[in-house]
């Protein structure tokens, strides 16, 4: 069992949940209690909160690709980085 909580302007805020179980599994075809049009809002309203997080990550990933390279180059030549190492590479901005 697990809801899906969904915030948005289209959807609201609304607690979506799948069908229970009952022991041993043995409760026949228990129906979903919403539609098959709601269910479908929810996955392109979920499409697009990946979406949109996926194109943030590689904005941010882009704007800091200097310092993700050098990190990435420190962690190859020690495999550990420790604190002060990683502060002084991501507080330096000056690979970006």
């Amino acid at each position: 069992m697990y809801d899906t909580v969904v915030v948005s302007e289209k959807l609201g805020l609304a607690s979506f949940e799948e069908p229970r179980q009952t022991f041993l599994g043995t409760n026949g075809s228990a129906a979903r209690e919403y539609s098959e049009a709601t269910a479908q809002a929810i996955d392109v309203e979920i499409a697009g909160i990946l979406s949109a997080a996926h194109a943030r990550v590689r904005e941010t990933l882009t704007a800091h690709r200097g310092t993700v390279e050098a990190l990435a180059k420190l962690l190859i030549d020690k495999e550990v980085v420790n604190a002060e190492e990683l502060r002084a590479v991501l507080g330096s901005g000056a690979h970006d």
